[in-house]
């Protein structure tokens, strides 16, 4: 995101002082100046003396999984340290012995084993010592500008600080250094979001700490209404919070309170470089509404989530991986492009058939990292590169392991819509501005590039993100039902079958006994060419699927699992009834009729009750994309036709906050 540490001028200097220094020098040359062969204490004084001098170190991490420490080389200006893999230090160095005339020419010849240039020799190179990292923890976050850095807290934004603040023994990443300056610019925005601070959390708006005294918060109230009442300057257009409301639109244009917070809470903690064990998760961001039908080979897209993604990417070190190329069979699974500095990995465009498995590991444990000619290297867990995945479908997986590891988000079809319909870009949508792409900062007065407002406001509100994911974290669960149908969908291959099965369970009576067979039955009757080669026990974890959605659970006093009883010969009238009677079990065999067999013999038999937790309204049927918002979810054989929006103009809301004092000290 910023300038390189080891620029033309540094490298030029430092040429020049190798030339003057006789304590960095680690070659000798005889008695007609010719550079002598290399021999061992040549190649140790260049690790231990030269590459030192000319600023490189390593730089402990932390421990591996074996507890073992980790560290990577770096290099080192001031309080800079920017990552160096060791083909990049060996360009680097023969650059300063180019530099040197004849005498870099005798010097570079010595170098046709290259020894000195692997990881194992430069391991050798002495450690950073007492140095850490000055990074985010779990309590806050810091961002950093050429004209100093931001605190970020559950309880606000600090105002812009200096370097000198940063204590003598961290360093910082060069990386994470945004070339620009930032400004604590004052609008009616930001004056009003203090406002609440104040009246609301009782947090005093410039030191971000409680305000215990009644008197105190009194004050700093009037103070900060009279401010907002007062105020006379212009507030600068919000590309990007509107941006992100936009995202969070439902199929009815209107913004999805939900959506939002949860799509403000996932920006938060992309842009939050810790982790927490208990909040080791993966953002989802996936296409809300997705019919699920996996017939359909050309998925929407055109949603912004992509778009979001790539925008973080110029405020945190983001690398992007190919999505579609991350599935089930494939073969290696390797983040080569990965560094210590990473901050955001982005899986973009994810197949259907994404392989969620492997993600597993790396929000778990430390972060491998594998390179070709290189040894595996790992980030500690707690520093470690948070996941994002964005996707048109739903990713395969069930269970608490891929509950607790995904967080998801659904994202609206605002933009796709604007462009089929009216052809309308997220640029003309949005002041005739493109996007910022990820890694790249547009000059200033460019007529397509965000100027100095637009990118303060950016900053502005992906800070109160990082607030507001510090103050509540990421929640559990709450993924819609619409996704929780079109994940069931996805997994069963037939919105169809899905629907049968909703209709059947929907039909049975709570808490009676029926046989598994029963609906297996039925299923391969109505359904045969699709049902011909699935298994029962298949077939019983879509069943177990939709009854949770539609709030009907299937076994719940066994925690789920298949039931299995004695054929008896009660249940044998009933076996014969439902027309089972030439059913065939796992090993091909009819049920014979038990009469006269001992209860040890009798057959045994699937059999499943249902417990009831349905709401009065419950998502269980085909979603209507009508205008009609009093009914969004119908049970029509044919779903009304959605009505597309133009975009209404946004109407800025006003703080809520009590008329005067005296009804605010009341309170």
């Amino acid at each position: 995101m910023t300038s390189i540490l080891w620029d033309n001028k540094f490298l030029d200097d430092f040429a020049e002082e190798l030339r003057r220094t006789p304590s960095i020098q680690f070659w000798e040359c005889d008695t007609d100046g010719n550079v002598m062969d290399f021999k061992p204490e040549h190649y140790k004084k260049m690790l231990n003396k030269f590459f030192p001098a000319l600023g490189v170190a390593n730089l402990q991490l932390g421990q591996s999984d074996k507890g073992t420490p980790t560290s990577t080389l770096v290099f080192v200006r001031g309080n800079r340290v920017e990552q160096i893999d060791p083909q990049t230090l060996k360009q680097i160095t023969f650059r300063i012995f180019n530099l040197m005339g004849q005498l870099g020419v005798g010097i570079r010849t010595n170098f046709y084993k290259e020894k000195v240039f692997n990881k194992d020799e430069l391991g050798i190179v002495p450690d950073l010592e007492g140095k850490k990292v000055f990074q985010d923890n779990a309590l806050s976050a810091y961002r950093f500008f050429k004209n100093g850095f931001v605190e970020i807290t559950a309880n606000g934004v600090s105002p812009l600080k200096p370097y000198e603040d940063i204590p003598e023994e961290y360093v910082i990443w060069n990386s994470s250094v945004i070339p620009k300056d930032y400004e604590d610019t004052i609008t009616k925005e930001v004056l009003e979001q203090k406002l609440l601070d104040i009246t609301a959390n009782g947090i005093h708006p410039e030191s971000g700490e409680l305000i215990y005294s009644k008197n105190e918060r009194g004050d700093l109230f009037k103070e900060y209404q009279e401010k907002v009442k007062n105020f006379k300057g212009s507030n600068p257009p919000t590309h990007f919070k509107d941006f992100v409301e936009n995202l969070s639109k439902d199929e009815f244009g209107e913004v999805d309170k939900k959506c939002l917070e949860r799509l403000e809470l996932a920006i938060g903690y992309l842009c939050h470089r810790y982790n927490s064990q208990s909040q080791r998760k993966y953002v989802l961001l996936v296409d809300r509404f997705f019919d699920g039908d996996l017939n359909r080979d050309i998925a929407n897209g055109g949603n912004g989530k992509s778009l979001l993604i790539n925008t973080l990417g110029t405020l945190m070190n983001l690398e992007i991986l190919n999505g579609k190329e991350i599935k089930k069979d494939a073969s290696s699974f390797k983040l080569a492009q990965v560094t210590t500095a990473t901050e955001i990995v982005h899986f973009d465009d994810a197949h259907k058939k994404f392989d969620a498995d492997r993600l597993n590991p790396l929000v778990t444990g430390n972060f491998h990292i594998e390179r070709k000619y290189e040894n595996p290297f790992s980030i500690p867990a707690q520093n470690a590169p948070k996941i994002a995945v964005t996707s048109n479908h739903p990713i395969e997986g069930n269970g608490n392991t891929y509950r607790r590891r995904q967080f998801v988000v659904e994202v609206g079809h605002y933009y796709r819509i604007q462009d089929e319909e009216y052809g309308l870009t997220p640029k003309q949508l949005h002041g005739d501005k493109e996007f910022p792409l990820p890694n790249q900062i547009n000059t200033e007065g460019e007529p397509f590039a965000w100027d100095r407002n637009d990118w303060n406001e950016f900053y502005r509100y992906v800070f109160r993100c990082i607030q507001l994911y510090l103050s509540k974290r990421l929640p559990s669960g709450g993924e819609s039902e619409y996704y929780i149908r079109a994940k069931i969908v996805q997994e069963i291959g037939s919105e169809e079958i899905t629907q049968f099965i909703i209709d059947r369970l929907n039909s049975l009576e709570v808490g009676k006994e029926y046989f598994n067979a029963e609906l297996y039955k039925e299923l391969q009757d109505t359904f045969p060419d699709h049902l011909e080669n699935v298994s029962t026990m298949k077939m019983y974890g879509w069943i177990c699927s939709v009854g949770k959605l539609c709030k009907l659970y299937i076994n719940q006093h066994s925690g789920g699992k298949q039931e299995n009883q004695r054929l008896n010969e009660e249940r044998w009238e009933d076996w014969v009834s439902v027309g089972l009677e030439e059913w065939k079990n796992k090993e091909g065999r009819v049920m014979k009729n038990p009469k006269g067999l001992p209860s040890t013999q009798q057959d045994r038999v699937g059999v499943f009750k249902i417990s009831s937790m349905k709401k009065v309204e419950t998502m269980v049927s085909t979603p209507d994309f009508s205008s009609n918002k009093e009914d969004k979810v119908t049970t029509d054989e044919t779903p009304k036709k959605r009505v597309r929006k133009s975009p209404k103009k946004k109407v800025s809301k006003k703080v809520d906050t009590p008329a005067n004092l005296e009804e605010f000290l009341t309170e």
